[in-house]
């Protein structure tokens, strides 16, 4: 049974109710469930992940371990207690050492021109 559901039958419950004592915990259920699905977010990644940064002089793997939300932008967390903003995800960070290393290098390629 998904969110959606859940909440139809609640307010069926709550129509259904012999007390206002009832219908208010209902409602008070109602309002609970229907925030926890407004802030449903999806995440870039999963815990434990690696996360490969290229910003300074190589390529640096991190691991994920957490998440940072904030009005604006969702950050990646690591172990180290550094933050990875998501939007910059495939330009200074990248799930794959492969394609860190591939940017990296056109970047120092770029440098030496």
């Amino acid at each position: 049974m998904n969110a959606s559901e859940v909440i139809k039958r609640l307010n069926q419950m709550k129509t259904a109710a012999d007390s206002e004592e009832d219908s208010a915990v209902l409602n008070e259920a109602l309002k609970l469930i229907s925030g926890k699905e407004q802030y449903k977010i999806a995440v870039p990644c999963r815990i434990g992940d690696r996360l490969y940064s290229i910003i300074g002089e190589k390529v640096h793997p991190y691991v994920v371990a957490g998440f940072r939300i904030d009005r604006d932008k969702i950050y990646i967390e690591s172990e180290e207690s550094m933050f990875f903003p998501e939007d910059k995800i495939g330009i200074y960070y990248f799930f794959s050492q492969e394609l860190a290393d591939r940017e990296f290098d056109r970047r120092r390629r770029k440098e030496r021109k």
